[in-house]
């Protein structure tokens, strides 16, 4: 990968739908250049798939929530991590090294989201501890999987159990 294949990639992160010509353009390369490597960082896993920009907002959704957890001892991690997968919701899971074992991110249209993720975490005996902040401000910084944002967060709130 070089500087050419940063910037296609740049490109494509600020707008997916951008046509290679237009990128093309832009670089001063061939739209096939830019559709060849294109291909080959599909091909090599670096563009995993184009994406959209979703208006959380726009959607319902009126904030975040960020889960810190810390788990028990000995606890299969994977199966751990499929709970939270599966749960509505949640954008990211990610396992960490540190204080916490995971952080989760999830969006949330009112109280009754905040609820039923408090009632599903009571629900584990896997969760020694979990940490949780409330936002309510979306902030970009890139857009990489479903709903396709990633946010810092602006915390009101800060709950422990």
């Amino acid at each position: 990968m070089d500087s050419v294949d940063l910037r296609i990639i740049k490109r494509l992160m600020e707008n997916s739908q951008l046509p290679f010509t237009e990128i093309a353009k832009e670089l001063g390369i061939s739209s096939d250049t830019v559709r060849r490597r294109f291909q080959k960082m599909k091909k090599e896993k670096i563009i995993q798939r184009a994406t959209i920009r979703v208006d959380l907002k726009t959607c319902g959704f009126q904030g975040s929530m960020l889960l810190l957890v810390k788990t028990n001892a000995g606890v299969n991690l994977d199966k751990f991590f499929d709970k939270f997968a599966n749960m509505r919701n949640v954008i990211v899971v990610s396992q960490m090294v540190g204080d916490y074992d995971f952080s989760v991110l999830c969006v949330i249209s009112s109280m009754a989201d905040v609820a039923y993720f408090q009632n599903k975490l009571k629900e584990m005996d896997e969760i020694k501890e979990c940490d949780l902040s409330i936002s309510t401000e979306f902030l970009l910084t890139s857009h990489s999987s479903f709903p396709n944002l990633e946010f810092y967060n602006k915390s009101i709130s800060n709950i422990k159990w």
